[in-house]
């Protein structure tokens, strides 16, 4: 979440990165694992924080931002051709380079978890949504929260499930 405000020295670092040379900029963005490929934090236990690198940055956006050489990062981002990949990108190497980490407290971050209905980053994985829901609602179930709990605690996690799955929703659902 790149407007929260933990995120105001990734948003400097951004500025900075983009004011400086865009080839260094370019040399310090990190290729992402093939999707083949396993990584170590599937068994080291971070994966649930993983910063993807966007499959596409801006290249001629970013040069056009050195050349005008934003003071602010409303400025940066408000430029021509600065869109998500690009931000997403910077914000990585602000993250993974200078350590000036960007807020994960955004639920957005989990918009993408089942993939896309659009199949960016992903097509959407129902049978694995629907796994995650019946974990939930097991773990709601089995909490040994009391009964006022528990239901407050479905209507949350309906909130979080899409209109399009109402048929898997069984006990969420009539708690609304």
């Amino acid at each position: 979440n790149m407007t929260h405000k933990e995120s105001q020295a990734n948003q400097k670092t951004c500025v900075d990165l983009v004011r400086d040379n865009p080839e260094k900029l370019r040399r310090q963005m990190v290729k992402p694992v093939s999707a083949g490929q396993s990584r170590l934090d599937k068994w080291s236990g971070t994966e649930d924080q993983l910063l993807i690198m966007p499959r596409s940055v801006n290249w001629d956006a970013v040069r056009e931002a050195y050349e005008f050489q934003p003071r602010t990062y409303e400025e940066f981002v408000s430029r021509k051709g600065i869109g998500p990949g690009t931000v997403r990108g910077l914000a990585l190497v602000a993250e993974l380079i200078y350590g000036d980490h960007a807020s994960w407290k955004d639920p957005v971050k989990f918009n993408f978890a089942f993939g896309g209905k659009d199949g960016v980053p992903f097509p959407v994985d129902r049978r694995s949504m629907d796994e995650a829901v019946e974990v939930l609602k097991n773990g709601v179930s089995a909490s040994g929260l009391k009964t006022g709990e528990q239901r407050r605690a479905l209507q949350r996690l309906r909130k979080c499930i899409p209109e399009s799955v109402p048929e898997r929703l069984g006990t969420i659902k009539s708690y609304q």
